[in-house]
């Protein structure tokens, strides 16, 4: 009788250390999963959307491009809508803020239908060159990938340009290139 106590006892000992084990693995599964979500979560926020942001900022920035890349029609009195292209290129800055990790490269055409205020944009190119360098070196990498950077920063370039002629203003300035590394 002694005999069958022990093996009920052990029985009984056995049954509530399989629970516990089982209980155990469970909440072991359940952990692992809650840190499997944490880790997904963590390489979205961190590496998949940041990319995704600047593929869908370079798309946006590209489809603007292409646009004016079309050529335009002619106006009523047969003119071309097209001026004459001035362009500074080879503009390379460091970004505000990054300790000459990134940099900025861009290329500006700058428009006029006056043939004489292009030749005063073209004798003056040095002074509109320092502009746009430090125009550029004042702004961040966080400004720069900005949706609204673009349209802003012609905006701003067109004014300051504006400002440094003397026959005139520019009618458009354009991004030939614009690129944050």
């Amino acid at each position: 009788m002694a005999d069958k106590m022990n093996t009920e006892s052990e029985e009984i000992v056995e049954k509530s250390e399989g629970g516990q084990s089982r209980l155990l693995r469970t909440l072991l599964l359940v952990f692992l999963m809650l840190i499997l979500a944490a880790g997904a979560f963590v390489v979205t926020k961190k590496f998949i959307l940041p990319k995704y942001q600047r593929y869908k900022i370079e798309k946006e920035l590209l489809g603007e491009v292409s646009d004016l890349q079309k050529p335009e029609k002619k106006k009523k009195d047969d003119k071309l809508a097209v001026g004459q292209i001035h362009v500074i290129d080879n503009i390379t800055v460091n970004t505000l803020g990054s300790n000459g990790r990134r940099f900025l490269v861009a290329e500006v055409a700058i428009e006029t239908n006056d043939t004489v205020l292009l030749e005063e944009i073209k004798t003056r190119d040095p002074q509109f060159r320092d502009a746009l360098i430090n125009y550029f070196r004042n702004r961040t990498v966080l400004e720069v990938t900005a949706v609204s950077f673009y349209e802003d920063s012609k905006q701003d370039l067109t004014k300051i340009i504006n400002g440094l002629l003397t026959g005139g203003e520019i009618d458009t300035l354009y991004y030939t290139r614009l690129i944050l590394n």
